[in-house]
């Protein structure tokens, strides 16, 4: 019984140091490249090209990429054209192109600075841009190789920032690159004087940024004039 013991428990040992010796094997997948929304950035810049075209530095490509919510942003119709000149300038080379159409973004709720850069290294363009339903551009021409940077302010209230561009009834909108940035406003108020020991009072403004105070509210703070 004992010789019994001894060989099943040296059976035993056999068997573990063999499964020690099998190493599991490793499988490796190349995921698909996606670049996401970077999480409390105060400030994007997205360029517009093809797949295969050089992006300006520090943004994200946009190669006719419709919108998802896993990237945050994207086209809302697939029905967009890619184009890329023989041109140096990264941002202006390439663009994305159509007759109406959504660029969309998920942004916190506030107010946003919007520059968009548009024009065709090698023909004309022309562009109406809307910001959340309102006409921020109309009727926009640009020549061949002839660039425009039009800004303006759009305030996002639903979480997503939607950019409407058309071309205006003629041709097409040529869209190059989109910067997109906090608005954010504050004043310490206008300058005061006071006799030594009366108290001051500052009254103080800020406006735009995520969730912004309601317009025209204010902070105050008194204090005594030192002596």
């Amino acid at each position: 019984m004992m010789s019994l013991l001894r060989r099943d428990d040296q059976r035993f040992r056999k068997n573990s140091r063999r499964a020690a010796r099998i190493r599991p094997r490793w499988r490796v997948e190349i995921l698909e490249d996606r670049q996401l929304m970077a999480t409390g950035a105060s400030s994007y810049l997205f360029d517009f090209g093809t797949a295969s075209s050089p992006v300006a530095p520090g943004a994200i490509a946009i190669a006719k990429t419709v919108y998802s919510p896993v990237l945050g942003y994207g086209w809302a119709s697939s029905s967009i054209q890619a184009t890329s000149r023989n041109a140096s300038d990264p941002l202006t080379r390439d663009f994305n192109s159509g007759t109406d159409n959504t660029f969309q973004v998920d942004l916190p709720n506030g107010l946003y600075n919007v520059t968009a850069t548009v024009g065709d290294a090698g023909g004309t363009s022309q562009e109406s841009i809307w910001g959340e339903g309102q006409p921020v551009v109309s009727g926009l021409r640009t020549s061949s190789g002839q660039f425009a940077q039009p800004g303006f302010q759009v305030n996002v209230t639903d979480g997503q920032l939607d950019l409407r561009f058309t071309n205006g009834g003629s041709s097409s909108f040529k869209l190059d690159g989109l910067k997109i940035g906090l608005a954010l406003s504050v004043s310490a108020g206008p300058n005061l004087t006071a006799n030594e020991g009366a108290p001051i009072t500052f009254a103080g403004k800020a406006s735009g940024g995520t969730n912004p105070p309601t317009p025209g509210t204010s902070a105050t703070a008194a204090w005594p004039a030192a002596r």
